[in-house]
């Protein structure tokens, strides 16, 4: 480096700034695209991959799954469009078959999505469309639930020694629970602690219902309430909650604490039950509202990734054939978003297995958080930064030296340039990043500059924590 040449940017601060899409170059903090990235407190890194833990058993739209301890055999149940079916950590099988599911959402029908719960070693599954069915430990496989004057629901949910079945034939604003400790016995009675309840004041039928602490959350389209368990005799009550906050599909809102966060036609949001606010707005707010086909918006689906503090939402984008395809992750902790270039049709925290689970739209069923490949092929990402001009927008730069601080395998780079901002970027070729805190020649000029890193093989794995540039400014134009 020559002693002429100056530190004109250090970008350290800036890497951990989140991906902010859809928004204007002047107005990004640093990053404006990417994809299977996460952010961390030194900097930006691929983010994990994932792996089958078996061989999936058909070619099918998988859309809804549950993990349970089952008396010591961890065991994940999931649905299609055709079957309900096991994995006991060992084998596959068929639990029950299906005759009527909606593959897609249309004007007047939501696309089915499976909610399946456990009561012990006692098993509920719905998918919205066919009569509940009930899996008892002495039986091997799914029946019809008995007892129970509602034909369908869409929600199953287990609330202390109650399950609820939420949205049913009898009413799509209500709700009715269980007697006490017995899946069996949903029939009001003077010997029994079975009963419902309706929500008048919703305004559409009830869209997703999850926990909210010790309270249960029940979201319409722009509405949300509580149900509160009262004790006997009328065992649940609720009231109203938060207007302006809805969901557009039964797995759009995930608890997280006592917080929820949700997707709603409006846009992204977080709730305590008190007050909300919008957390996609400026970030990436108008990018999603265009990336996302919202006429098939009930297949939105989402997980809590406690490892890396961040809420995970997968979506059918507006590009694409209809199928969830892509993804968004929101940081809690630092307020930062980042994206995904690949959907799954159905996702669950960790819990009983020791890594989130999530299946896709033709059978498979992953572990994410696992290694660094996708089921043993290359898992590309990649990050792009917005077109900086250096702090010295009127300037020729001339770009003398780069120096990147970043520890891993794989990573390559390459610098764009611009002579204003409405010009295509020219990039320069992809090189192999130095290892280490290594400053390499570039001895490039322009008024604009970006920088995109990449990786694409088996094994890749980096982390980037800083960018420092060294040049000169030249004369203005």
């Amino acid at each position: 480096m020559s002693r002429s040449d100056q530190k004109i940017s250090d970008s350290k601060e800036q890497l951990r700034t989140g991906i902010w899409l859809g928004v204007p170059d002047r107005l990004i903090p640093f990053w404006k695209d990417g994809a299977n990235v996460i952010f961390t407190a030194r900097g930006v890194r691929k983010m994990p991959g994932w792996t089958a833990p078996f061989t999936k058993p058909a070619t099918r739209v998988a859309r809804g799954m549950h993990q349970f301890n089952n008396l010591g055999t961890l065991t994940i149940i999931w649905g299609d469009d055709f079957r309900l079916r096991q994995w006991d950590s060992v084998s596959t099988s068929t639990i029950g078959n299906i005759t009527s599911h909606n593959i897609s959402e249309t004007a007047t029908t939501i696309a089915s999505t499976w909610s399946i719960e456990n009561f012990g070693t006692t098993l509920v599954a719905t998918n919205g469309v066919e009569a509940p069915k009930i899996k008892l430990a002495s039986d091997p496989s799914f029946l019809t639930l008995s007892d129970a004057d509602f034909s369908t629901c869409e929600i199953f949910l287990r609330r202390g020694p109650h399950l609820m079945a939420l949205n049913t034939s009898i009413n799509d604003k209500g709700f009715v629970w269980s007697s006490a400790d017995d899946l069996t016995s949903w029939t009001p009675s003077s010997a029994n602690s079975a009963g419902d309840l309706v929500i008048r004041e919703l305004n559409s039928p009830i869209i997703c219902a999850v926990p909210l602490g010790d309270r249960t959350a029940v979201y319409g389209k722009d509405q949300m309430f509580l149900i509160n368990y009262v004790g006997a005799p009328n065992y649940f009550g609720y009231k109203p909650a938060v207007e302006g906050i809805g969901a557009v599909s039964k797995k759009a809102v995930i608890p997280v604490g006592a917080k929820n966060y949700g997707c709603g036609r409006m846009g992204f949001w977080v709730t305590d039950g008190v007050s909300s606010r919008l957390i996609d707005d400026p970030q990436i707010h108008e990018f999603l509202q265009d990336d996302i086909n919202w006429s098939q918006s009930s297949k939105i689906n989402g997980w809590h990734d406690e490892d890396h503090h961040m809420v995970v939402w997968y979506y059918p984008s507006a590009g694409g054939a209809g199928e969830v395809d892509k993804g968004v992750g929101f940081d809690y902790i630092n307020s930062i978003w980042t994206t995904f270039d690949f959907g799954r049709t159905s996702s669950v925290d960790r819990d009983v297995f020791a890594y989130p689970i999530a299946t896709t739209a033709t059978g498979e069923v992953y572990f994410h958080n696992f290694g660094d490949d996708a089921d043993g092929v290359a898992f590309t990402a990649s990050i792009q930064s917005t077109s900086f001009d250096l702090d010295h927008p009127d300037h020729i730069k001339s770009l003398r030296n780069v120096r990147l601080d970043w520890t891993g395998t794989g990573m390559e780079w390459r610098i764009g340039l611009q002579s204003d901002l409405d010009d295509a970027i020219t990039w320069t070729g992809w090189v192999a990043a130095p290892t280490g805190f290594i400053q390499s020649d570039v001895r490039l000029s322009a008024r604009y500059m970006s920088l995109e890193f990449r990786s694409e093989g088996i094994g890749d794995t980096w982390e980037l924590s800083g960018i420092t540039t060294y040049g000169r400014l030249g004369g203005t134009r």
